[in-house]
């Protein structure tokens, strides 16, 4: 029995071993230009003609990404993050068993950039670039035609959802055509968190939202299923609130 363990262990280290001399790795530390914090959450992508698919990874709360198996060539590097300007390097050379350090420091974009989404693939994208319609509606409009204290008036003429008006606080919304007393088929998002009761029992939120209107930075509303990005409460929609940044 021993002998067998062992020879798979070999076995498993000469595949491992093998892999790693076929290709090698690009790592390194995202921060910030000005203060040089790391950035947690950047998407770091790495583009090239011998790649079949995009590869990247995403950098963990320390800043640090690593992207592996990246077979021997060169390649575009890219790292973006919402609220920065992205960062290219082009001419990064991989050698089969080596890692290549690879850093870079994000520069606050001073101008307006388009309209961003991050509901629709779970990271920052252009909104005309998403691969689903999604419906935005932004802190002016939230103010501008909610009634109450909650975002879910502004969302009414949003198409695919169904708005029921059952008092004067007493506001509630559902998917088209899954209308019904309790809204449980729709995922909530407050700042990427799920905010849905475990039980589904009430649905997302209503005129007991926790958030006031005047916090929030825009809702992005997604009519459809999402259950494959983010599990089975999202069946017939998601959505995603944001929230203004306290300063």
């Amino acid at each position: 029995m021993r002998i067998i363990i062992c020879l798979t262990s070999l076995a498993l280290a000469f595949l491992v071993g093998t892999a790693w001399a076929q290709t090698g790795r690009i790592a390194g530390t995202v921060i910030t230009q000005d203060k040089r914090e790391p950035l947690s959450g950047a998407t770091v992508e790495v583009l090239g003609p011998a790649l079949k698919k995009k590869i990247g990874a995403v950098s963990r709360a320390d800043g640090r990404y690593a992207v592996e198996n990246v077979p021997a060539g060169t390649y575009t590097v890219r790292a973006s993050f919402s609220g920065y300007r992205g960062e290219t390097v082009r001419g990064v050379a991989v050698t089969a068993g080596t890692s290549v350090e690879m850093d870079f420091r994000m520069t606050v974009a001073p101008y307006a950039m388009g309209e961003m989404v991050v509901s629709a693939s779970r990271r920052a994208e252009n909104v005309v670039d998403a691969p689903v319609s999604i419906s935005k509606v932004d802190a002016k409009e939230i103010e501008r035609n909610s009634a109450g204290n909650t975002f879910v008036s502004a969302i009414k003429n949003v198409k695919g959802i169904d708005y029921t008006q059952r008092g004067i606080l007493n506001e509630s919304f559902n998917a088209r055509g899954l209308n019904a007393v309790l809204n449980t088929r729709m995922l909530l998002l407050i700042d990427g968190r799920f905010s849905t009761l475990p039980s589904g029992a009430g649905g997302p939120i209503d005129a007991g939202d926790p958030i006031s209107k005047d916090d929030l930075q825009d809702v992005e509303v997604i009519v459809g299923p999402g259950s494959a990005l983010y599990g089975s409460d999202a069946v017939a929609g998601v959505i995603s609130i944001t929230t203004k940044d306290p300063r």
